[in-house]
């Protein structure tokens, strides 16, 4: 393998350009490119810094890299979905390319084949998959012709020997495998850019045709959606995705995400009439907004939320949630059943909540909202007072009535992740209740709120979150999509709240998803790590530059002030005093040094590029002689192969090989050996010169 320097200033410039096309759209981005080009930099004054690793070795460092900023760096932030893939892939791809390309320019490359261009053209197609590229597309399209243009015109075009009229073998190959290299770069950013819309389609399309042919069901995974769809012959598959953090102590089960009122045939709808809630107060540089009236004196505990996920807008609420604290200029709007939701394009994901005790919700109702929380399909309404009738006490109160179907589900239903195929022709929820059929939360909280309605109580359907788990390690609440739950909210006109009920079984509920259950420790340890990259992103992201250098100026001072900072100094000192005196004391082998070469070396490696030319052969260098001669032994005869082998061993041992008292005789001999060699050397040379003079043309010859 031959052996080259480090890679040429034209390297950095390609890999600077693409750095510019990843890294404009984000700081956090900016300042990991910065670290990049700073190492490289560094790899350029540290001469001595070199590694030589195997394919093997950039295998596993390339897997291990991707894993960890799959499911650690990247784990915890809001995860927009480009087509059917998953954008932290895409981040994680970048960053491992990015860290390969750093440690490429620390080793050695070699002619096989250019992986520091290859990887650079990989994070260049990276680039351009982005949720945000639709509007730097310009701007990407230049960056890319730059960087075509820079790879043809500086590294493409032969370098011409002025000693040589013809183009070398060695520029001839460089020259098809540059334009290979580029063909498949172009061919890679051009399919890339284009499949990203291909692929939405065949994500709608094919996905769920191939699930139903596989698995002969409709597949589901557990989640927030914002609306229920109740269809027989499914499956819901748990996920562990992180959903929100939440920091606090002890915060509510009960999450509210939105309210669904309008049913037809399975599918629940919810009420979308926003308005834009009024608030003048400022607390602490945010946006306050009262959520109840606070008429009891109480302590209210305060949660910071940490979104992972856009969800719409929503901001999920506990029912006993008092205030909310908005980042200053959010625009966020409220509905009538006290649901907030903010516009979409707000960059902020977090937000701080003030809650009390009150589980109740105030129900500022009207004659429209009692028509919406009472509608019943006409064709199923007879069967579901029926179907009262055996269960509930007919004069009882309506919150009696709700606390007696509740109870019902509670004994007689079973949870289950699955669902069988239903008959054609029946309301999906009116044959899980006379069938009695094992299901998930959605179809509990369906049947309950038609069977209220049907006795004509108001109520609806609310889709949300219910439990959490705590990370002992980020010192935090997180709630994971497989918590994703659907309960219900019953109207008291009396009191003019919303009573919350729950019919889903709480205990088979904790068995089947492990909602509450603490996590294994290495993922509460991966969670737990996960969580603090993403936290210290987030940190980066939302402060200036002058922010950024003032909290290192006070962490900086506040380090030197600490006397755990100066012992850990006076430890790393004495284990690197321990270290060299140690390495001193069990090294044996004396220092080598390296001889200046013979005067007569310089003239055998000149004859030998001599017969080269002379030959109309690849031209050596001294420090490839070996790759040189396994290229042209196809064109070596028998006697030729053993001379030169002989001779270029000579060589390197000579120039290369160390002088110490144990090598010098065997030096001597190859000294006394090479003199022999060169002089053979020296007569086909003479030889070759010979014979061209005498077939070369006079003037005047015919």
């Amino acid at each position: 393998m031959s052996i080259q320097t480090r890679p040429s200033w034209v390297y950095g410039l390609l890999f600077s350009l693409t750095l510019i096309a990843w890294s404009f759209m984000s700081p956090i981005r900016l300042l990991i490119a910065v670290t990049a080009l700073s190492t490289i930099a560094a790899a350029y004054y540290f001469k001595e810094i070199i590694f030589k690793p195997g394919i093997g070795i950039w295998s596993g460092v390339a897997l291990v890299g991707l894993a960890f900023n799959y499911y650690v760096v990247y784990a915890n932030h809001p995860d927009p979905y480009l087509a059917i893939y998953s954008g932290h892939l895409f981040d994680a791809l970048s960053l491992s390319l990015i860290g390969l390309i750093v440690l490429q320019w620390l080793s050695w490359r070699t002619r096989d084949f250019d992986w520091l261009l290859f990887s650079i053209g990989m994070l260049l197609l990276l680039s351009a998959v982005s949720d945000k590229m639709v509007n730097s597309k310009a701007v990407f399209i230049w960056i890319c012709l730059s960087f075509l243009g820079t790879v043809l015109i500086l590294r493409l075009f032969p370098r011409f020997k002025t000693h040589h009229p013809h183009l070398h073998l060695k520029d001839r190959v460089l020259i098809s495998f540059y334009l290979r290299v580029s063909g498949v770069i172009f061919l890679f950013l051009t399919t890339g850019l284009l499949s990203i819309r291909f692929s939405e389609y065949v994500d709608n399309q094919f996905n769920d045709i191939l699930t139903q042919f596989l698995l002969n069901r409709q597949q589901q995974w557990s989640g927030f959606s914002g609306h229920t769809h109740l269809r027989g012959n499914a499956s819901i598959q748990l996920s562990n995705q992180i959903a929100f953090t939440i920091q606090g102590d002890n915060p509510p089960d009960y999450w509210r995400g939105n309210i669904l009122t309008h049913y037809k045939d399975g599918h629940w709808f919810p009420e979308e009439t926003l308005h834009q809630p009024y608030s003048n107060q400022i607390l602490d540089g945010q946006q306050l907004y009262n959520l109840k009236a606070n008429n009891q004196v109480e302590p209210l505990r305060l949660f910071q939320i940490d979104m992972k996920a856009h969800y719409n807008g929503i901001l999920f609420l506990p029912t006993e949630s008092q205030q909310i604290l908005l980042e200053p200029g959010t625009i966020a709007y409220r509905n009538r059943y006290g649901l907030m939701r903010r516009e979409l394009q707000q960059n902020s994901h977090q937000y701080s909540l003030k809650v009390g005790n009150q589980t109740k919700i105030p129900a500022l109702y009207d004659q429209q909202m009692l028509i919406e929380n009472l509608q019943v399909p006409v064709a199923i309404q007879g069967k579901l007072q029926k179907l009262n009738r055996e269960l509930i006490t007919p004069n009882a109160a309506p919150l009696v009535k709700a606390q007696e179907i509740q109870a019902w589900f509670h004994s007689k239903f079973l949870y289950s992740l699955s669902m069988p195929e239903l008959p054609l022709g029946q309301d999906p929820t009116l044959d899980f209740l006379l069938n009695q059929r094992p299901a998930w939360c959605s179809w509990f909280a369906s049947g309950m709120v038609l069977m209220l309605r049907a006795e004509g109580i108001p109520a609806h359907l609310v889709s949300g979150w219910r439990s959490m788990d705590w990370n002992p390690i980020s010192r935090r609440w997180l709630v994971r999509e497989k918590e994703a739950h659907d309960w219900v909210e019953v109207l008291d006109i009396q009191n003019q709240v919303w009573v919350r009920f729950d019919p889903t079984p709480p205990t088979q509920l904790a068995e089947i998803t492990g909602s509450g259950q603490a996590d294994p420790w290495w993922q509460q340890s991966l969670d737990g790590v996960s969580i603090l990259f993403s936290e210290l992103g987030n940190w980066f992201q939302n402060r200036s530059w002058q922010e950024i250098g003032l909290a290192l100026q006070v962490g900086a001072l506040r380090l030197l002030k600490s006397p755990l900072f100066y012992g850990l100094i006076i430890v790393c000192l004495g284990i690197n005093l321990l270290f060299k005196k140690r390495q001193t004391n069990t090294s044996e082998t004396p220092k080598l040094t390296y001889s200046d070469p013979p005067a007569f070396y310089q003239q055998a490696l000149k004859d030998l590029q001599d017969w080269a030319e002379l030959k109309d052969l690849p031209h050596p260098e001294a420090h490839l002689l070996e790759s040189w001669l396994r290229q042209i032994s196809p064109s070596l005869s028998a006697l030729e192969k053993a001379h030169f082998s002989q001779l270029i061993q000579r060589l390197y041992r000579i120039r290369f090989g160390p002088e110490t008292e144990s090598t010098r005789s065997a030096r001597q001999k190859d000294l006394e050996m090479l003199q022999k060699e060169h002089l053979k050397t020296q007569e086909w040379v003479s030889k070759l010169r010979y014979t061209k003079v005498e077939t070369t043309p006079k003037a005047g010859d015919a």
